[in-house]
């Protein structure tokens, strides 16, 4: 629920702020019939009118390769036009008196990114964009649909911007809703967009939990995956289950089906992988243990090499490297869910 109390407090303030800010610039033009169900109809039109204008261009935008700065600057023009017509058709004034009175509208929206950029982003919460699929089905980057021919539910794949063969779709991994892992689909140039997700910075990560975090390598690149292993405990998968401490941990329902692999049959590396029987992933405090739920296609602490750092076990995430825990996908909004 994150997400409606975020977005719906923000639009609630900017609101409320755009409606008291258009009837300060009617009063600075001197107009004197002022009518505010007029004012609360046409902030109605521009604020939520705006949410639903970026929700649906934006991501077109961003897939026909816009640059977000090119994207949110034809939104920024849009809104100003938007604005300076709906108050010019609802009052009936034109030129110079409708471009004053409208003036105040734009400081709601100015101020509002400044609280976003300097205060709820650094401290409170974030947004980001999945880019791949190897939290699949949980999350999803840009991706292709298909059939599974275990079970009939929707599996997915990775998406890729160009058309490239048919080999290449009869070689493809793909995971369903039930977690069934399978290999090839019909070919096809339709793509999905990738999931957007709410990242609550406050929230005290806990097993199972959706962590994202600066991948310890190279922090600028920020990944999302399974918190499995806890700081101080040794993690093993057999069979497709996880233990801690020598300890079966028991799925949540919502991953019921899930077999986490403990080799990879295409893995040139013939090292076994971190967390299998032969090569248990013994975490220090601080230190967790994640994996991704497309299992036979994450770059997770099973697969991680050495890094720089004393004492820096390779397959940990660092307490200093969390960012915070996945709340939410709120984009696009088919896939809209909460995470427990």
């Amino acid at each position: 629920m994150l997400g409606l109390v975020y977005f719906g407090t923000l639009k609630t303030v900017t609101l409320i702020l755009w409606i008291v800010a258009l009837w300060l610039g009617l009063k600075w033009i001197k107009v004197t019939t002022i009518s505010w169900w007029k004012i609360i109809v046409a902030g109605l039109l521009i604020v939520v009118g705006f949410q639903v204008l970026a929700g649906l261009m934006m991501p077109k935008m961003v897939a026909a390769g816009l640059p977000a700065i090119a994207g949110w600057g034809l939104m920024g023009f849009l809104y100003v036009v938007g604005t300076i017509f709906v108050v010019a058709i609802f009052f009936q004034i034109h030129g110079k008196k409708v471009v004053l009175a409208s003036l105040p509208t734009f400081a709601p929206l100015i101020g509002m990114l400044l609280v976003i950029t300097f205060a709820l982003k650094p401290f409170f919460v974030d947004a980001y964009r999945i880019p791949t699929t190897s939290m699949g089905p949980t999350l999803l980057g840009n991706h292709i649909r298909a059939k599974c021919p275990e079970c009939g539910a929707t599996r997915y794949g990775s998406a890729w911007t160009n058309y490239i063969s048919d080999e290449f779709f009869e070689d493809m991994d793909m995971i369903c809703d039930n977690f069934h892992i399978s290999q090839g689909c019909p070919p096809t140039d339709e793509a999905y967009p990738g999931d957007h997700i709410l990242v609550s910075k406050l929230a005290t990560p806990k097993r199972w939990d959706l962590l994202v975090f600066r991948f310890p390598r190279y922090p600028e690149h920020i990944y999302v995956m399974r918190l499995v292993g806890m700081p101080g405990e040794t993690i093993q998968i057999e069979d497709g289950a996880v233990y801690a401490d020598a300890q079966l941990l028991t799925l949540p329902p919502e991953l019921e089906g899930l077999r986490y692999a403990d080799h990879l049959a295409d893995n040139p590396n013939p090292t076994p992988l971190w967390g299998s029987i032969d090569r248990p992933a013994k975490l220090n405090d601080g230190e967790y243990f994640v994996l991704g739920d497309f299992t036979t296609n994450a770059s997770d602490s099973r697969l991680w090499g050495e890094r720089e750092g004393k004492g820096a076990n390779p397959y940990a995430v660092p307490k200093e490297n969390i960012i915070g825990v996945a709340t939410e996908i709120y984009w696009p909004y088919d896939r809209w869910r909460s995470f427990p």
